[in-house]
């Protein structure tokens, strides 16, 4: 029970400490799938002849979100075939309110074809306006099955919105989630679904509707992170720069460049960023992120991808014009450099050892790298395929196992480079930007625009953990921005390479970014189906690459275009209207 007395003596300020103190504690009672402030009302299974304009609370007023209700879009004229036909209660995500709110029961929903690959989701009510949306990359469903539940984001023109629709009978549960399968599959591959086999099909609609369950044996984490350790970036204590610091601070932040590419060390706390032809190598220094040393004038501006090389002595670095160069970290020159068929990139632990060799892939083949003989591919273990693959990802895990992802979306599990896959992953229609494996390679993540893929890899019956080949095909955990945070951030998603930790106390965390926000998820949080299984941070700026900082729990590296700065996991924090309406905070970096 919360009381609150206004007169004319009350201050705004007043009126904002109450609004915090509703806002913490009505948000510390649960986190269920339709819950913000408790469960949204006006379903005919939950409350009787519901009134949008009596469910909103008077404090809406001090979250002052502009928010307009959608005017709807008419349907286009003539389709071609209905998919699915049902009836379902709508409701709509006011950002004022902090929760989905109903605005009818029982409208028509179907999901139409207007030709080849063009499917468009149409609800249509007495009350409401009619709401027709193609079904596209930016629909973002996110399913759940038990409350047979479908959440999307709606857009007219910029404006975008959050609806929520809740289905009561199961057959129409099952048809609505085939047809969205399908329907997101082809707007997302451009491929019609049924070149899928059957089996191909049904691993898709179960991924989609996010029906995989993980396992996850840790002990059970806080949402807020508490028990790990960090560090503490309150540490008062000042670095001594001197003169040459800041000369080759100036050297390195000069120029028309941008920081494009940052890759992390494994070994020590420390980040390797690429602006222009400068290489900047961070270390943290009393908590503090600080430049340690630029090498100017490198023969490689156009880098595409970056990795540590030989017990991290050297870098190897790809280039958009197909080209490979090693850099002498401890000289700092090139020392080397070789043209390819196409980038290889970068595996995973490698960079930590004094191994030579290492995995690389092209559009169409997937082999072993030798810097020191001819040709530098070594044949025996190379494998080139006939039929048009499109890889555009690899990882490996520490027990060097291999996974090769493709601009198709499917993912290949190879036990050693040379040989032909031993299970292939079918596509989801998303094209696979990058891969990574958890330390103890009992995961594997996949990073796509608009969503992340999360296998467990141990198998069933031997209870093995890692990518030997095998027939089983472990369906994925889609981790996605909630739809109503979407509509809140005003920018579209688009994922940078996501990563585990891999220091203790991080190897059960993801970290990845989006726009202007860095984005963590804690494994066990989604292996246990919490709602909101990842928090946030934003910055003033878009973020090039977000990872952990080795050695120091709880500790992110964050790239911006024009400065390296570290964030903490206390710093990150549950989505909500306050966070989003927040001014963004400048990053506040070693070297400033």
């Amino acid at each position: 029970m919360y009381e609150f007395i206004c007169n004319n003596d009350i201050t705004p300020a007043d009126l904002s400490t109450f609004a915090s103190l509703v806002y913490q504690y009505t948000n510390e009672s649960g986190d269920g799938p339709l819950t913000v402030f408790g469960h949204p009302q006006g379903s005919q299974r939950l409350l009787r002849k519901p009134s949008v304009k009596q469910s909103k609370p008077a404090i809406s007023a001090i979250i002052n979100i502009p928010f307009k209700y959608p005017k709807g879009i008419p349907a286009p004229p003539d389709p071609q075939e209905y998919l699915v036909s049902i009836q379902a209660d709508l409701f709509i995500y006011l950002p004022n309110e902090e929760r989905y709110v109903p605005q009818e029961e029982l409208v028509d929903v179907d999901l139409v074809s207007y030709g080849s690959l063009n499917h468009w989701l149409l609800i249509r009510g007495t009350r409401i306006p009619s709401f027709s949306h193609c079904i596209d990359r930016r629909t973002n469903a996110n399913f759940n099955k038990e409350g047979k539940i479908m959440v999307l984001n709606y857009f007219e023109g910029e404006q975008c919105y959050s609806l929520l629709l809740k289905i009561v009978d199961t057959d129409d549960w099952q048809e609505l989630t085939a047809g969205m399968g399908q329907c997101i599959y082809e707007a997302s591959s451009q491929v019609p679904f049924s070149k899928s086999c059957k089996g191909d099909q049904e691993f898709v609609i179960n991924a989609i509707e996010n029906e995989a369950l993980l396992a996850f044996n840790e002990r059970e984490e806080n949402e807020d992170g508490s028990g790990d350790e960090e560090i503490d970036t309150d540490d008062d204590g000042e670095l001594t720069e001197d003169e040459d610091y800041y000369k080759t601070l100036e050297t390195f932040l000069d120029g028309s460049g941008k920081n494009k590419v940052m890759t992390i060390s494994y070994k020590q706390p420390a980040a390797y960023v690429f602006r222009g032809d400068k290489l900047g190598i961070y270390r943290s220094v009393s908590t503090k992120l600080r430049l340690s040393s630029a090498i100017p004038n490198l023969s490689s501006k156009n880098v595409q991808h970056a990795m540590l090389y030989r017990d991290e002595s050297a870098l190897l670095v790809m280039k958009d014009d197909s080209r490979v160069a090693q850099i002498d970290i401890e000289r700092n020159l090139v020392v080397d450099e070789w043209g390819m068929e196409d980038d290889p990139r970068n595996s995973k632990y490698a960079q930590m050892t004094d191994e030579a060799t290492f995995i690389g892939i092209t559009s169409n083949a997937v082999f072993r790298i030798d810097p020191r003989i001819p040709g530098r591919v070594v044949q025996q273990q190379c494998k080139r395929h006939v039929v048009k693959t499109d890889f555009s990802a690899v990882s490996t895990s520490q027990s060097g196992h291999i996974a090769v992802g493709s601009r198709k979306g499917d993912i290949r599990l190879f036990e050693e480079p040379g040989r032909v896959a031993r299970t292939t992953l079918p596509p989801l229609g998303e094209h696979v930007y990058a891969l990574d494996i958890s330390l103890d390679g009992r995961y594997m993540l996949a990073t796509c625009q608009y969503y992340l893929m999360l296998f467990d890899v141990m198998h069933k019956d031997s209870r093995q953990v890692g990518l030997r080949g095998s027939r089983e095909k472990p369906v994925p955990k889609l981790l996605k921005i909630r739809p109503e945070h979407v509509s809140l951030m005003n920018e579209p998603i688009a994922f940078t390479h996501a990563k585990f930790g891999t220091s203790q106390g991080d190897e059960k965390y993801i970290i990845s970014s989006t726009g202007s926000y860095i984005v963590e998820w804690s494994i066990a949080n989604v292996c246990n189906g919490k709602p909101y299984p990842y928090t946030m941070r934003k910055f003033d700026n878009h973020i090039i690459s977000a990872a952990y900082n080795s050695g120091c729990s709880g500790s992110i590296i964050v790239a911006l275009p024009d400065e390296v700065t570290i964030s903490t996991r206390s710093q990150l924090e549950k989505p909500s209207n306050r966070f989003f309406l927040r001014p963004r905070k400048k990053a506040s970096s070693g070297y400033e």
